[in-house]
C-alpha cells in the first residue's frame, strides 16, 4: 500500500481501500497498526493515528485535527509537544477508516478547505482538507471504505486505489479445516457449501467464511434425522444464525422473541440513520436494559467496548445489524412497512442495500425454519406489500436504465428464490444494461440465475464491465437465455473462453458476441471455435475487434466459416492477421458451405502481398457481400489486383471500404 509507485518513484499521499462488508478492511488497518508498533513495517512513520468514522460521528459541529488528535490520544494533550509532531506532516500517516460509516457526506469536491490544524472546522472539511493535501501537507492519509460509498467519490483524486479481495479458493478449505475440530464435519460441510454456487462464493468474505462455518458446525455434528435442511442463501443462513444463538440461550433469557423484537427494532433504527454505535440511553430507549449484556444471548449479537471513557454497543457485525433490521418488520405487527418502502429510494447513499435483500428473502417460506418456535410464522401481508414493492421497483430501474440500482434489485429477486416472480418482473424485458460496473463472482452468480430464470433476454449489455475468470463461471449458466450479448472491454482472458465455447454450442437464442477490446489471443479463439463449429451454434455475428489475434488462429477462423455454420459476419479489426492470416481465411471463404457476407479486415497489417487472396475471394465467394480494408498498405499494386477480382462477373461484393 505505501510502495513507492513505479511511474514517479514517490510515495502516495493518498490511498484508498475498497471492500464490502465484512472482507477485512478493519482487520488490515488494525495490522498495520500492529506491524507498524511492532517494528515489522511501516518504520518512515513517526506517529500513526488511526481513526473511525464512527466515532468521528460523535464530534461536535465544529472541531480541529488537534482536538480529534488529543481526544483520541489523551497523553499528546501537551500542546507544544503536539505542533511539533504536526510540524513535520511527512512523518505522519492518518488511517481514517469506514467512509461508509460517516453520518455526514464527505464532499471531497468540496472548494472549502482549511489548512491549520488547530483552527475549527466540520469533520467533513477537515477530512478533505487532509485528502487534498492542504491540511498537513506532506502526510499519507488511508481511507476504507465500502464500495457504495465511493460510487460518487471520484477515486481518481487518490494516489493509489486498491481493493480487498478476500479468500482465493485453496484459502477457503484451509479455513473450514481449521474451523472444525471434527475432520469428517470439516469435509462434509465444505463439500456441501462448494456444491452451493453463492455460498461458496460468499465464502470469499472471511466475515461469511466465520459465520457459515458456524451454521454448519451445529448442522454437521447433529445426527442426520434431527438435521433441517440446510440454508441456501444469505438470508437463510443468517435465520440459521440468529435461531440457533437463540436457541442456545433460550435458558438465560426470558421472552427471547420479545427481547430480539427489541434489538431487531434498535437495529432498523440504526441501519436507516446511520448509527452503528449505541450508548446505554440508546439502548433502554428500545427497552433493552445494558445490565442484560451479561446473558450470552446479548454477547452472540452485541459487543461492548470503551470510546472517549464511554461504553458503547455495537452488532457483532454490520450485516448482522442490517439482518435484524429487516426482521424487525416481520417480528412486530405494528411495524410501518408502508413508510420504510417510501424512504427506499430517498437515500443515494446504499445504506439499505443489503437490508432490502433480506426483506426480500425473508419473504420466501423457505426461509424460515418450520419447527422454529422462536422465529414463529411471518405476517402474510408484510410479505405480500415486499413482493409488490418488488415487483414495481423492477418494472422501474429497468426502464430508467439505472445499472447499479438493477443489479441491486437482481439481488433481492435471487434472495427471494422465486422463479416465478422473476421471469414475470423480468422475462418480459428485452434490454438488461450493466455497462461500467465492476461486477464480482456473487454479482455474475446472481445475475446468471436471474437470466436462466427468464425466457428469452433480447441483449446483454456489458460493455467496459471488468470479469475474471472465476466470475465469468458462475455467469455462463444464464448467457443461454440470450440473443445478443455484449462483452466489449470486460478484461476477458482466454481462459475464459473455455466457458464461452459451451454456451455457443447450446443455446438455441445467441445469435450475435460482441467480444472487442477483450485480449483473447489465438488460443481464446482457439478455445471458441470448439462451439462455433458445433452444427447447433447459431451466431450470425461474431465480433473480435482488438483482441489480439493473429494469423495463428486464422485456420480455425477459416474451418469455423466453412462448416455450415449460420455465421454472416465476422470482425477482425485492429488485429494483426497479417497476409498469411488472410491466406489462411480465403480457404474457408471460397468454401461453398461459407454463408459470411460481412467481413471486417480493417488496420490488420495487410499488404499487397495478400490481394491476390483477397480477389481470389471476391470472384468465389458464395455470400460476401461487405469487405472492409481501410487502414492497411495495400498500396497501388494491391488495388490493381484486387479491381481483377472486382470486375469478375461472380463478385458479389456491393460495400468495399
Amino acid at each position: 500500500l505505501f510502495r513507492r509507485s513505479y511511474e514517479n518513484n514517490k510515495f502516495p499521499e493518498t490511498i484508498v481501500v475498497s471492500g464490502v462488508p465484512g472482507i477485512g478492511k478493519t482487520t488490515l488497518v488494525q495490522k498495520i497498526l500492529h506491524d507498524w508498533i511492532t517494528g515489522k513495517h511501516h518504520q518512515r512513520f513517526a506517529f500513526v493515528f488511526l481513526f473511525k468514522f464512527r466515532d468521528l460521528n460523535q464530534f461536535p459541529e465544529l472541531t480541529s485535527l488537534a482536538e480529534i488528535i488529543v481526544k483520541h490520544h489523551p497523553c499528546l494533550n501537551d500542546l507544544h509537544g503536539l505542533r511539533e509532531i504536526l510540524s513535520k506532516p511527512e512523518n505522519l500517516l492518518f488511517i481514517l477508516d469506514g467512509l461508509d460509516e460517516s453520518k455526514t457526506s464527505i464532499d471531497f469536491k468540496s472548494k472549502r478547505l482549511c489548512s491549520n490544524p488547530e483552527r475549527f472546522n466540520n469533520v467533513c472539511t477537515i477530512v478533505t482538507s487532509l485528502v487534498k493535501k492542504s491540511l498537513m501537507k506532506g502526510c499519507t492519509v488511508l481511507i476504507t471504505s465500502r464500495p457504495t460509498a465511493l460510487e460518487v467519490v471520484n477515486v481518481e483524486m487518490f494516489d493509489r486505489c486498491t481493493e480487498i479481495i478476500g479468500f482465493l479458493d485453496e484459502q477457503r478449505k484451509t479455513y473450514f479445516k481449521n474451523f472444525f475440530c471434527d475432520g469428517k464435519a470439516s469435509v462434509e460441510a465444505f463439500e456441501y457449501v462448494q456444491q452451493n454456487d453463492i455460498l461458496y462464493t460468499m465464502c470469499f468474505n472471511p466475515s461469511y467464511c466465520w459465520i457459515l462455518c458456524s451454521v454448519l458446525k451445529s448442522y454437521f455434528t447433529k445426527a442426520e434425522e434431527k438435521r433441517h435442511a440446510p440454508p441456501k442463501t444469505i438470508t437463510q443462513l443468517f435465520v440459521y444464525f440468529v435461531n440457533n444463538i437463540l436457541t442456545n440461550h433460550r435458558r438465560e433469557a426470558k421472552n427471547p422473541q420479545e427481547r430480539l423484537q427489541n434489538i431487531s427494532k434498535m437495529a432498523q433504527f440504526g441501519v436507516c440513520n446511520k448509527v452503528l454505535v449505541f450508548y446505554d440511553t440508546d439502548m433502554e430507549s428500545f427497552g433493552i436494559q445494558p445490565s442484560q449484556f451479561l446473558s450470552g444471548f446479548m454477547k452472540e449479537i452485541l459487543q461492548k467496548e470503551e470510546s472517549f471513557s464511554r461504553l458503547v454497543y455495537t452488532f457483532l457485525h454490520l450485516t448482522l445489524q442490517e439482518f435484524l433490521a429487516a426482521l424487525s418488520l416481520f417480528l412486530d405487527p405494528k411495524a410501518n412497512v408502508d413508510e420504510l418502502l417510501q424512504k427506499a429510494d430517498t437515500y443515494t447513499d446504499g445504506r439499505l442495500e443489503i437490508l432490502f435483500r433480506f426483506l426480500s428473502g425473508l419473504c420466501n417460506p423457505n426461509s424460515l425454519i418450520k419447527d422454529s418456535k422462536i422465529l414463529g410464522s411471518f405476517s402474510p401481508e408484510t410479505t405480500q406489500k415486499l413482493i409488490d414493492w418488488l415487483k414495481a421497483k423492477t418494472k422501474k430501474v429497468i426502464e430508467q436504465g439505472n445499472k447499479t440500482d438493477l443489479l441491486n434489485t437482481f439481488h433481492c429477486l435471487y434472495e427471494t428464490q422465486n422463479k416465478g416472480l422473476i421471469r414475470e418482473t423480468v422475462g418480459k424485458k428485452n434490454v438488461l444494461k450493466f455497462s461500467n460496473l465492476a461486477l464480482n463472482p456473487v454479482d455474475c452468480y446472481v445475475l446468471s440465475y436471474v437470466l436462466s430464470c427468464c425466457e428469452v433476454i433480447e441483449t446483454l449489455e456489458l460493455t467496459c464491465s471488468p470479469i475474471e475468470q472465476e466470475s465469468f463461471r458462475k455467469l455462463k449458466a444464464g448467457l443461454n437465455k440470450c440473443k445478443v450479448i455484449r462483452l466489449r472491454q470486460c478484461s476477458i482472458s482466454a481462459a475464459c473462453c473455455k466457458y464461452l465455447s459451451p454456451v455457443l454450442s447450446t443455446s438455441q437464442l445467441l445469435t450475435e458476441l460482441d467480444l472487442r477490446g477483450n485480449f483473447l489471443g489465438d488460443v481464446g479463439v482457439k478455445l471458441l471455435s470448439t462451439g462455433l463449429k458445433d452444427r447447433n451454434c447459431r451466431l450470425e455475428k461474431l465480433g473480435l475487434r482488438k483482441c489480439g489475434i493473429t494469423a495463428g488462429c486464422c485456420r480455425e477462423l477459416s474451418y469455423i466459416i466453412s462448416a455450415k455454420t449460420p455465421l454472416t459476419e465476422l470482425h477482425l479489426r485492429y488485429n494483426k492477421i497479417g497476409d498469411l492470416g488472410v491466406q489462411l481465411l480465403s480457404a474457408g471463404l471460397r468454401d461453398q458451405n461459407c454463408t459470411l457476407q460481412k467481413l471486417d479486415l480493417y488496420k490488420c497489417d495487410l499488404t499487397a502481398g495478400c490481394c491476390k487472396d483477397l480477389s481470389s475471394i471476391l470472384t468465389t465467394s458464395p455470400s460476401l457481400t461487405e469487405l472492409y480494408l481501410a487502414w492497411n498498405k495495400l498500396g497501388d499494386l494491391g488495388m490493381k489486383l484486387l479491381c481483377i477480382g472486382l470486375k469478375h462477373p461472380n463478385c458479389k461484393l456491393q460495400k468495399l471500404e
